[in-house]
């Protein structure tokens, strides 16, 4: 697997990332019934012993009509003891979750996540080899960062969209909800194009209660391995994080370049 990762930009301290998804979706192995979901759990089960059978997710584009079965089309739940750890299989796709856990287990950081999350892609890759099953053809791939923001402040002081509101504007705010979709066009054979996905919420007045960023990068470029695709998806989130804040909200969190 390619070792491309960027260390550009800023960071902080303590960022307030309460949730992180890193995922590659590709075209469903329709042979990936139970017995090779069982297999697949059994590498991982030292680390992730916790197992359960939740719906599937459609896959992208999907409107209904033949092709998607949630009956018998399961995902399967990997979750470690303790980590914030869980992992997500089904027919075509594998996801890895880190849920912050109320002990304050901080957030591991990008690095970190990444080699978890392309060792297991590494071993699922393995197991399809030997089995008979080919290599998986990757059609997209996904970072997404879920922030809660507990902070005070009043709302125009943590998000740039709202703080040139009107001054004549009568009230305050209440519940909000903000979602943004941005086109990325990409650059064929340098970087791929795809979709951010921006939503904030609040749960009144005075402060964001969420703010999540998802990417979601094609992964049609031949040229493009799909790990720099899910290092350019995490940059992408991660700048808009920091574009869409302000400095007030980003030095709270220490921010640092």
């Amino acid at each position: 697997m390619a070792d491309v990762i960027s260390n550009a930009g800023l960071d902080y301290d303590a960022p307030p990332v309460t949730e992180a998804v890193l995922g590659f979706e590709f075209e469903a192995i329709q042979e990936l019934d139970p017995w090779h979901f069982v297999n697949i759990h059994s590498i991982w089960a030292a680390k992730y012993p916790r197992h359960s059978v939740q719906i599937p997710v459609p896959p992208s584009g999907f409107e209904g009509g033949t092709g998607f079965d949630p009956i018998t089309q399961q995902r399967y739940w990997f979750e470690g003891e303790l980590s914030g750890l869980l992992i997500q299989i089904q027919s075509d796709r594998l996801i890895l979750n880190w849920r912050a856990l109320d002990n304050g287990t901080a957030y591991p950081r990008y690095s970190v996540l990444r080699g978890e999350f392309l060792g297991l892609w590494d071993d699922f890759e393995s197991y399809l080899q030997r089995s008979g099953l080919g290599l998986p053809d990757v059609r997209f791939v996904e970072f997404t960062y879920v922030n809660h923001i507990p902070s005070g402040a009043p709302l125009a002081q943590m998000l740039k969209v709202l703080r040139d509101e009107p001054p004549s504007l009568p009230g305050a705010f209440g519940p909000l909800a903000i979602q943004m979709k941005r086109v990325i066009h990409g650059d064929p054979g340098v970087s791929a194009a795809g979709d951010l996905l921006i939503m904030a919420s609040t749960d009144g007045a005075k402060h964001p209660s969420n703010i999540t960023l998802v990417t979601r990068l094609s992964a049609g470029d031949p040229a493009l391995a799909v790990a720099s695709i899910l290092d350019e998806a995490h940059e992408t989130g991660r700048n808009a994080f920091t574009a869409i804040t302000t400095d007030f909200a980003q030095d709270g969190w220490g921010k640092r370049s």
